[in-house]
């Protein structure tokens, strides 16, 4: 509680003298202590208090500060302050990028034989830079760079574009996308991401294209939903993934079933499904 210090206000003090003693008659005297008083200058309280003292000035005191209540967030800024991995999906990202000044990191992976890892940095609340490693059992492992930056956004959508980067035993595969994302509903317990994936090696002149839909719902619990497809030619490959969240600011624990079908227009052609369990972990420094 703030304490009111007084004001301290002195009135001046007059000191009147007389040259002469006080005639018998009453009234010539109080004519002439009238005539000849001398009138003394106030004295200021500090003086008459001794060396040191100090009156409080009213000019001096300052008004109290007004304590400034930080903006209460909404929307994607909600869902990416209380997921550590608002930033992707599963497979795909989205188009939340980690906020300025964290770091974020990630590993995901089947029960065998990849397991990826990435580290993010937040440069700005718009701009990601950080590096990937994917392991592969018995192949080896990919290193790479990675970039994503915010193109537009509001309270409740944004696109984003990025390049991620793998290379190995002198081959580059350079992947761009870009994303966009939007809360479904008021109050952003369900957010949907559009996705496109270009894949290009250094040494191929074809760019397959991945194109694809993310669903999030929910908040700390949230059912993650996923499908991809790309085509060349009569064959088509598809990559799904179902799964649920256990979402934090610090950390996030994903579980669920990735697939891949591996599929042809032709008449007589099989279909190749294949099913594994997935995991991952997010955390944000």
């Amino acid at each position: 509680m703030r304490r009111v210090l007084p004001l301290v206000f002195l009135a001046p003090v007059a000191v009147a003298a007389a040259d002469e003693p006080a005639p018998a008659d009453p009234e010539p005297a109080v004519q002439v202590a009238a005539a000849d008083a001398t009138p003394v200058p106030a004295v200021p309280a500090y003086a008459v208090a001794g060396p040191g003292a100090t009156v409080p000035s009213a000019t001096s005191a300052e008004p109290p500060a007004v304590p400034v209540e930080p903006a209460e967030l909404s929307g994607l800024d909600l869902r990416r302050r209380d997921d550590a991995a608002a930033g992707r999906a599963y497979f795909a990202e989205t188009a939340l990028t980690a906020p300025r000044g964290r770091v974020s990191f990630e590993l995901r992976a089947p029960t065998l034989p990849v397991i990826a890892t990435s580290v993010r940095v937040g440069v700005t609340d718009r701009l990601e830079i950080g590096g990937t490693l994917i392991t592969v059992a018995e192949e080896g492992t990919l290193a790479g760079l990675s970039i994503k930056g915010q193109l537009w956004r509001n309270a409740r959508a944004a696109i984003a574009a990025g390049l991620n980067t793998y290379s190995a035993e002198g081959e580059t595969l350079y992947d761009a996308h870009l994303e966009g994302t939007s809360c479904l509903d008021a109050g952003c317990i369900a957010a949907a991401t559009l996705s496109l994936n270009f894949f290009r090696f250094t040494d191929e002149e074809t760019v397959p294209v991945l194109g694809g839909a993310g669903l999030s719902v929910g908040r700390a619990v949230q059912l993650i939903g996923e499908l991809h497809q790309t085509r060349d030619g009569d064959e088509a490959v598809t990559l799904g993934y179902v799964g649920l969240r256990a979402a934090g600011a610090r950390f996030s624990v994903d579980g669920g079933i990735g697939f891949g079908v591996d599929s042809s227009s032709c008449y007589d052609c099989s279909t190749d499904i294949k099913a594994l369990p997935f995991f991952g972990v997010a955390g944000r420094l």
